[in-house]
């Protein structure tokens, strides 16, 4: 699906976490029903909530960010007009991980680039999966995604030791098998602050949006809103 206005990539998002929440909810409800009923089933659906929680996190943050590239790519910005985030993924993409070219003819390869071909049209949907959430989405891999997408990863700063050492490893041990016993306040815990992050980076990718934060930081300023 081709992502063409502001409009349209506002309301992919939003479908993108609609449905997840639902989901969540629906696990929610199940879990509330059985908490004064069945007490094995009960601490087991506890435990499979953080996997849930977790998938949805990683879900989302990859299907919104490559969502907001499809946006990108549209709009036949040059090489030159893009952020370095995303021109840097190109990059990396088209000479440096080449395994058939020397380390100088990369380093070529790279100056002829930026000599003779910045002012081409872009080709962002030729990288091959250019946001990359590693299966083990923790703060080093998000604040690397945000770069490339010239996100301010600073609202996402406090979250850190949440994501890295409650969200990630608690998911991590439950999902290679180890048991893990989940109390209410942790997993309510877990559901509300994915929940907020989650919206946190939606809020990033609308905010640069609407201030073109997707082109180089010299011409965002000045360059008119495109038709909508």
């Amino acid at each position: 699906m081709k992502i063409r206005t502001d409009s349209e990539l506002f309301d992919k998002i939003d479908s993108e976490l609609s449905w997840r929440r639902a989901d969540l909810l629906r696990l929610r409800k199940t879990i509330l029903d059985n908490k004064t009923k069945n007490d094995l089933l009960y601490k087991a659906l506890l435990r499979s909530s953080i996997p849930m929680l977790y998938a949805h996190w990683e879900g989302f943050i990859k299907e919104a960010s490559l969502s907001y590239l499809n946006y990108i790519s549209i709009k036949k910005l040059t090489y030159k007009e893009l952020n370095k985030g995303i021109l840097a993924v190109y990059i990396q993409n088209e000479f440096i991980n080449r395994g058939n070219m020397t380390a100088f003819e990369k380093g070529l390869a790279i100056s002829n680039f930026f000599e003779q071909d910045l002012a081409e049209r872009s080709n962002i949907k030729g990288i091959p999966d250019p946001i990359k959430t590693k299966s083990n989405l923790n703060s080093l891999v998000l604040k690397e995604i945000m770069s490339i997408l010239d996100l301010d990863y600073e609202k996402f700063r406090g979250f850190e030791v949440f994501i890295d050492f409650k969200l990630v490893q608690a998911r991590n041990k439950i999902a290679h098998g180890e048991f893990k016993n989940i109390y209410w306040q942790f997993y309510n815990e877990i559901y509300t602050i994915v929940i907020q992050l989650i919206e946190i980076f939606k809020d990033e990718i609308q905010n640069n949006v609407v201030l073109r934060q997707y082109l180089k930081a010299t011409l965002a300023g000045q360059t008119k809103p495109l038709c909508d």
